[in-house]
């Protein structure tokens, strides 16, 4: 770049509130996103940009230390060169104002949007959510690998705009900060070795299909069958909510583990917080959405870590697919084996996670190219 430019990037604060950085990954992904951007030469300010002001920002949302450049959107607009949306859509005034200035607009697509608008339009969920809501144009679309195969294509023809797929962003720090935070997770953190009998805790959302506990459900299930002795606990979290659900009542009380009250449903819980209370082995699955930043948390804490996705084929205890039976020795394989292998584990697992770092000199150059392109 022969110039210097002036970035912002937009986010999603909820004023005041119970809103924490935990209700929305997209949320980190800014943050992450802006301490990427400020480690580019050419980049002379980098602005996070909101519809409130600094000064209303609920705790939960652990920004404190970026508050010298969070803005409301009026009051960095007109100087804005290059606006990339992330958690909060661009307004359309906003968008003419960069234009005006020859400044260019980016849109980062986080999630799995063709899937949540299938959802939307044949299930009636996600009621007032759309993907593209303001049809601004922009000069390019960011993405990352685990959304290129169901999205690449339906990004193009919705935002009309090239779509480019760049490495997935994650830094420890707000894990750091909660862990900081938590007394329980103080405690917990990082892994501290196998306790007696497995615990093996589900965390998906259950929000929609990418991420359901039904297939790590009957693993740990079949996991219980074939080891009765060794599993104290298995914790289906995000759950509460179905326990009044006639099949999913029926799906847990069909297996052993929920005849003998080794399965239970439960409410929402911070993943720090959860593991530094109960320690034992994450059990993930997921559908088109294989980089998640739960799995990146379980791998920094050292956590023995059971999973489907492909992207992540050699870090844990990888299944294949939708398996259920090859789900139960992975699950198999993490309790007996992971303490022995911890150093080599997490040896693996830090050398990944500095392929998505934020400060990676790769993950730089890959963002900073893209950047350079839009002005060429």
């Amino acid at each position: 770049m022969k110039r210097e430019i002036n970035a912002a990037v937009s986010l999603t604060c909820h004023p005041n509130s119970a809103k924490t950085i935990w209700d929305n990954g997209g949320n980190q992904h800014a943050i992450f996103m802006y301490l990427l951007l400020k480690q580019l030469p050419y980049i002379k300010n980098v602005w996070i940009v909101s519809d409130i002001k600094k000064d209303d920002l609920g705790s939960g949302m652990l920004l404190d230390q970026f508050k010298e450049d969070i803005f409301h959107y009026d009051d960095v607009i007109d100087q804005v060169d290059l606006l990339i949306e992330m958690t909060s859509y661009i307004g359309v005034e906003h968008a003419k104002k960069v234009r005006k200035r020859g400044g260019k607009l980016v849109s980062y697509k986080y999630g799995n949007d063709y899937i949540m608008s299938v959802e939307s339009c044949s299930l009636g969920a996600h009621e007032g959510w759309v993907p593209h809501p303001n049809f601004i144009q922009f000069d390019e679309v960011w993405t990352n690998a685990q959304h290129a195969n169901t999205c690449l294509s339906y990004f193009e023809h919705m935002q009309k705009a090239p779509v480019e797929i760049l490495p997935h962003l994650w830094a420890p720090l707000f894990i750091e900060k909660a862990i900081q935070r938590s007394s329980e997770a103080s405690q917990g953190w990082p892994y501290k070795g196998r306790a007696e009998k497995a615990v093996v805790s589900i965390f998906e959302p259950n929000i929609n299909i990418v991420k359901s506990s039904i297939i790590p459900f009957y693993a740990a299930a079949k996991f219980y069958e074939d080891n009765p002795d060794q599993v104290s606990n298995i914790y289906i979290l995000n759950t509460l909510n179905l326990s009044t659900n006639p099949l999913f009542t029926r799906l847990v009380s069909d297996t052993k583990a929920g005849r003998d009250s080794v399965a239970s449903a439960e409410s929402r819980h911070p993943f720090v917080d959860f593991m530094g209370k109960y320690g034992g082995i994450v059990l993930c699955h997921q559908w088109e959405n294989g980089l998640n930043y739960l799995y990146y948390e379980a791998l920094y804490g050292g956590f023995p870590f059971v999973h489907n996705s492909p992207f992540l084929k050699d870090l844990g205890y990888y299944y294949e697919g939708f398996d259920i039976d090859a789900g139960a020795k992975a699950l198999q394989n993490a309790w007996e084996t992971h303490d022995e292998n911890l150093k080599a584990y997490r040896a693996k697992a830090d050398a990944f996670l500095s392929t998505v770092s934020p400060f990676d000199e790769d993950v730089i150059a890959s963002y900073g190219a893209r950047i350079t392109n839009l002005w060429t």
